[in-house]
């Protein structure tokens, strides 16, 4: 029973010695294994490069005709019928909104009426003056001859005045009921309310039922391919800084366009904001009339090493760049920022040639100094 017992002892020790042996050896051949090397991450850079940039205030602008027509009415009368709304083209000449014209189609038919009677009149006192005129000149003569007493002549000179004065009085009266009758048509055609240019309703602020009345708007129209312009506000201590023809970026999405001021307004709205106007012949970016836009105001220029904006990482210990060195290694480097507008920096603190990663600054973080990098498109190259 001893024997035994010693004998599984025996085996025991055994099997430790050969586990401890294979740990050992698995140990030693996992040591002498190389250790994988660290997986360069990808990225893009920029050359820095010595230069100029346009220091910029971003604003936004709104497109619209250069040509606007705020349509209203000369009379007070309800509105019977409107023909147009929001975005629909327009045509010169064209009626755009009935007004209630029965009373006013009464005054024109009354003058109507008045001019015909007038007319009449005039025609009657054209005849008895023809008949008064016929009667003196027959009494001229036979006064002349001492046929008649100077009493019937003068009667008959008399007579014929007060015909040429009735005959005047009734042409006069022609005029005057003629004047009447274009008036009165004019007013009735207000009734008619025509659009003034080809172009496109932005605004309907009556409908039927409603009461026109003088001033108040009814319809807003803009011309279409007539020119358009960009209007922004913008605040006084920036319109300080420009004037007509300072250089302004308009923006929409990833695209671009350069553009000039043309005006500045002369007073400040409520908010004591001054508004600024670029002129296009085209619609920027092919956008339709009343869309909004970014505008870019040109302020002044600054020097220095420039990079794109988003190569730039911020933090609380500064403003800093990732370069990439000789040995493909990031260095986040600490720089001055002189100035900067949605593309680009002028920076110092690093060299000319440089290459700087650009990207999303979290992704920029990550890279520490020492992490190896590979570079997979340079975007100097690209542009």
């Amino acid at each position: 029973m001893f024997k035994q017992k010693k004998t599984l002892v025996l085996i025991l020790i055994l099997v430790i010695i050969g586990a401890g042996s294979l740990v050992w050896k698995r140990s030693h051949d996992l040591a002498a294994i190389a250790k994988p090397m660290a997986r360069a991450i990808p990225v893009q850079v920029a050359i820095a490069k010595p230069g100029t940039i346009d220091m910029q205030a971003h604003y936004l602008g709104k497109i619209e005709s250069a040509i606007s027509v705020e349509l209203s009415s000369r009379i007070t009368a309800n509105v019977v019928g409107v023909t147009k709304r929001e975005g629909d083209k327009v045509t010169k000449g064209e009626e755009l909104i009935y007004l209630d014209d029965l009373t006013l189609a009464n005054k024109t038919r009354a003058s109507e009426a008045s001019l015909r009677s007038a007319q009449s009149a005039l025609v009657a006192a054209e005849s008895y003056y023809q008949t008064k005129k016929a009667s003196f000149e027959r009494s001229q003569r036979l006064y002349s001859q001492a046929a008649i007493a100077q009493e019937t002549y003068e009667y008959s000179q008399t007579e014929a005045d007060n015909a040429y004065s009735q005959m005047v009085a009734a042409r006069e009266n022609i005029q005057v009921y003629q004047a009447n009758l274009e008036a009165n048509v004019a007013e009735q055609g207000y009734s008619r309310i025509i659009s003034s240019i080809d172009g496109v309703v932005t605004k309907r602020l009556i409908e039927p039922g409603d009461m026109a009345v003088p001033g108040k708007a009814l319809m807003s129209l803009q011309a279409l391919n007539q020119g358009y312009k960009i209007t922004a506000q913008v605040p006084q201590e920036v319109v300080r800084s420009v004037t007509s023809g300072s250089k302004a970026v308009l923006s929409h999405g990833d695209q671009q366009m350069s553009a000039t001021i043309q005006k500045i307004y002369p007073s400040l709205d409520q908010a004591s904001l001054a508004t600024i106007e670029i002129r296009q012949d085209e619609l920027p970016f092919g956008l339709p009339m009343g869309s909004v836009i970014g505008v870019d105001i040109v302020l002044n220029q600054v020097n220095g090493i420039v990079v794109p904006v988003d190569s730039l990482i911020t933090n609380s210990k500064g403003t800093f760049v990732v370069v990439v060195d000789a040995n493909a290694a990031a260095c986040q480097i600490p720089v001055q920022v002189v100035g900067r507008n949605a593309q680009a920096a002028a920076i110092s603190g690093i060299q000319p040639n440089d290459r700087v990663v650009v990207g999303q600054e979290n992704q920029l973080m990550q890279l520490t100094t020492g992490k190896k990098v590979l570079i997979i498109q340079d975007r100097s190259e690209s542009n």
